[in-house]
């Protein structure tokens, strides 16, 4: 009685051991696996694969690294495109990326850009009252200043509605 007793402890420690064995096993696999598509998402380099491997490996150590090389991709992306709607698209999609003022200080450049080539005064007043924190302001209000002949933007807004 009193060996089939140890035989039965020896039986559950072993089954306890290799189960053990078994999940770091699994578990080191499982790290494999996603070490082996953190590096194939990097070696893409697109914002789409990045997107997927953040669906695919939720709250694995690599999301802040992903998320900052997509952001990237997405801002190298906009650039390249480099018009106010593919800024505009970054800034709808990645709100909180560390790549934003990079990004807004490109789509206010663009919004000027294309209020300057409109050449008139409801252009430079709609760029001012819209992106009134702009790094551009200095610049559109040279240019309120030097093509329009208005000192700041409440005395355009003032003649705005009789102004040809």
């Amino acid at each position: 009685m009193q060996s089939i007793k140890k035989d039965h402890v020896v039986l559950v420690m072993l089954f306890a051991v290799s189960t053990a064995v078994s999940y770091l096993i699994y578990f080191k696999y499982q790290e494999n696996i996603i070490e082996e598509e953190y590096k194939n998402a990097l070696a893409v380099n697109t914002v789409e694969n990045y997107n997927d491997y953040l669906i695919n490996n939720n709250n694995t150590k690599y999301m802040v690294d992903i998320i900052y090389y997509r952001d990237k991709k997405a801002f190298e992306n906009a650039k390249e495109i480099d018009t106010f709607e593919s800024y505009q698209a970054f800034i709808d999609n990645y709100p909180q990326s560390s790549w934003i003022s990079n990004v807004v200080y490109h789509r206010d450049r663009t919004a000027l850009e294309r209020a300057k080539k409109d050449r008139t005064l409801k252009s430079i007043v709609n760029f001012l009252n819209t992106y009134p924190k702009s790094g551009w302001l200095p610049q559109a209000n040279y240019y309120l200043r030097h093509q329009f002949g208005f000192n700041d933007l409440s005395e355009a807004e003032y003649y705005l509605p009789n102004y040809n």
